[in-house]
């Protein structure tokens, strides 16, 4: 369905594993970040969502929580925080031109000396984290919509460490009504990493079996993240 913003400022999430000034290992952080400033000044009411490393560079800023919940995966409930990270000389308010941004902060998944790897090895638990992630960023939109701050918007995902909130939007949260009229945009910026994972290790995605298929995420017996948000995402786009 295509997105009607009849002139009017959108609201975008803009959903990413990494973001400049906060957190980078390549390009990715300098689009996502760039990107982000470049709506804001358009007029768009845009956030910004990245997870909360120990590393996570804020000079310049301070945070302060937003939002508490618990967010159901299947490794168990997960204690999740919210924070809103904004400059002292700036407005918190919404306005055009400003720039909101939130961390989601799991100290089980995200407290690590980097974001994705350690001594050149991938974490091994790669997939249940940013599979959490995409989860807490759903669960994030609808604390955003009971604040009456998300009616209707674009989430617009970056790379395969976000490509699950486009699959899990039109399936464990295609029911709720308040996410009805949320669209979503996936940005391809290196298809040389597209999260591919055992085909054992599928259940901890949390969708159903069916999904498994060379249709959706089955890669030739792998599961591909990617390819799932490849499939679910209203629309597509490469850098």
């Amino acid at each position: 369905m295509p997105i009607q913003s009849s002139g009017q400022p959108l609201n975008i999430l803009v959903v990413s594993s990494e973001a400049v000034p906060f957190a980078k290992t390549g390009g990715l952080a300098d689009v996502v970040g760039s990107l982000s400033v470049e709506f804001a000044k358009l007029g768009h009411e845009v956030s910004l969502v990245i997870p909360r490393y120990p590393f996570t560079n804020l000079n310049e800023y301070v945070s302060e929580e937003f939002a508490r919940f618990s967010v159901s995966t299947p490794m168990g409930p997960i204690d999740t925080i919210v924070e809103r990270v904004i400059r002292p000389s700036l407005s918190a308010r919404r306005v055009p031109g400003h720039l909101t941004i939130f961390t989601i902060r799991c100290d089980r998944f995200f407290d690590r000396s980097d974001l994705y790897q350690e001594a050149g090895q991938d974490y091994p638990d790669n997939l249940e984290r940013f599979s959490y992630f995409c989860r807490a960023v759903i669960e994030l939109l609808l604390t955003l919509h009971h604040r009456s701050q998300w009616q209707s918007g674009v989430l617009h995902l970056h790379d395969w460490q976000t490509a699950l909130c486009a699959v899990y939007l039109k399936t464990l949260y295609a029911s709720y009504p308040e996410l009805v009229h949320t669209r979503s945009i996936l940005t391809l910026h290196n298809v040389g990493y597209q999260g591919v994972f055992p085909g054992a290790e599928y259940w901890k995605v949390g969708l159903p079996d069916a999904l498994f298929s060379m249709s959706s995420l089955e890669y030739y017996g792998l599961v591909n993240v990617l390819k799932g948000g490849i499939v679910f995402a209203d629309f597509l786009t490469t850098v």
